[in-house]
């Protein structure tokens, strides 16, 4: 199914691997700073995006189309970050490079590498879906 695509594929799995290396590095930079002010949702949240991250690397071994949706749903998560003085939102828990506007007080982050996972996975799953609609045969007379 992906032999078309094996440097797409390498390219997604090195993007996971990324986001497991910096979920662990952030992980281990909660617990390395003082326990006073230990961020229980920080790590929390790494662990979650760690486990989902090895769970798509595992599931990597044999893709099938589930796997680029919930790939697709990861990066399509991790594309844009806002951050004001009273509001964050950020789902980028893993490798980013991208760029940041500034709208009023409000910080808005783009990341290109998310960007860059979005449209490899989405043009894999659209070339799945295409050479699956060949492959169905027709039930004409």
């Amino acid at each position: 199914m992906f032999d078309s695509f094996s440097k797409s594929t390498k390219a997604i799995i090195l993007f996971l691997v990324l986001n497991c290396l910096a979920s662990i590095f952030s992980i281990y930079l909660e617990f390395s700073s003082n326990i006073q002010t230990l961020d229980f949702v920080q790590v929390i949240f790494s662990i979650l995006f760690l486990l989902f991250c090895l769970y798509l690397l595992w599931q990597f071994r044999r893709p099938q189309i589930k796997t680029l949706k919930l790939c697709f749903g990861l990066c399509l998560l991790q594309v844009v970050a806002i951050e004001s003085d009273i509001f964050t939102f950020s789902l980028t828990n893993g490798a980013k490079v991208g760029a940041a506007f500034e709208v009023g007080n409000a910080l808005i982050t783009l990341d290109f590498l998310a960007l860059l996972m979005l449209f490899l996975v989405s043009r894999m799953i659209k070339a799945y879906t295409s050479q699956t609609n060949l492959e169905i045969p027709s039930n004409e007379g």
